[in-house]
């Protein structure tokens, strides 16, 4: 796949804070790719410099295999902090200024009010909006010209559920029209449903960058159940590749060495001479390996 962001060992030092440290990602094309971290994890720095409103200490970055330059620019589309437009314009006429702004016409003002729902609300002036309508206005404002990325900076942040859900499903149909999107977050839920691709940053350094599905498709523990439980659990106990057994709703959970499969563990028990009458592998979340992630890097 074609890689439309590469970023060299980025730093960014503020007095005696290093607000990045040596940060390296690549980016593929047509990939939802979430920077994930604490408050002060480095996530709108690494943001900022991207977009060139930043400039860094040391290292590199290119966009489409180039030095950033400002036609490079003229390809992305970003919203950064809070969605900010004239309060006593309505949203067809403050989408007409971004348009001029960004130098296309104005015909596709309609489609965009209607990806994001607020066709019937374009006539109405941008302070009458909720949080969320400006949210939505913003995502349209920032694929008006059919950017080939888009970065998004905390795109939930503030709205209530039915908001946040709403924005997700924007994000999902904007990728599913082929835009690569960026997106820096510290909502896990929010990553884990919208991402592909993840990095977890802490203080600045990458902890994991990888596939979204990679993380989530690792079975570390399996909930197993036979005929004679006491049987079964003294024989888990002996598997060379269960990390910890114990007894919980009726099953037995038995923990597994990395990249250890519920298949493994059942072709093992029949060799035992066990017959499982139920095995389900329990998958591992996100919330488990960005905790176990930062518990790593404080050791």
């Amino acid at each position: 796949m074609e890689t439309v962001l590469e970023i060299n060992a980025l730093t960014k030092q503020y007095g005696r804070v290093r607000a990045l440290d040596a940060l390296s990602l690549s980016v593929e094309r047509g990939t939802v790719f979430g920077l994930l971290g604490p408050n002060g994890s480095g996530k709108t720095t690494t943001l900022g410099i991207l977009l060139d409103i930043i400039k860094p200490t040391q290292g590199t970055f290119s966009w489409f295999g180039q030095p950033p330059t400002h036609e490079s620019r003229k390809r992305l589309g970003s919203i950064l902090e809070t969605p900010n437009f004239y309060p006593y314009l309505n949203g067809i006429d403050n989408l007409k200024i971004v348009a001029d702004i960004k130098g296309v016409g104005y015909d596709r003002i309609g489609q965009q009010l209607e990806m994001v729902n607020l066709n019937e609300r374009g006539q109405d002036k941008f302070k009458t909006y909720s949080l969320g309508m400006k949210q939505r206005l913003a995502l349209a404002a920032a694929t008006l010209h059919q950017p080939e990325v888009l970065i998004l900076d905390e795109p939930t942040n503030g709205l209530d559920p039915q908001g946040i859900a709403e924005v997700r499903d924007l994000i999902r149909q904007i990728a599913e029209q082929g835009t690569t999107i960026l997106l820096a977050s510290h909502l896990l839920d929010e990553v884990q449903k919208v991402c592909s691709h993840v990095a977890v940053l802490k203080k600045g350094k990458t902890l994991f960058s990888g596939a979204v599905d990679a993380v989530l498709g690792q079975s570390v523990a399996v909930d197993v159940a036979a005929d004679d439980m006491e049987q079964l659990a003294k024989a888990a106990e002996t598997f060379a590749k269960a990390t910890g057994t114990k007894t919980q709703s009726g099953k037995l959970r038995v923990d597994l060495e990395d990249g250890t499969t519920a298949t493994e563990f059942n072709a093992w028990c029949i060799s035992q001479g066990i017959t499982l009458s139920h095995l389900s592998a329990v998958q591992r979340s996100l919330e488990q390996q960005f905790l176990e992630l930062l518990a790593e890097d404080a050791q």
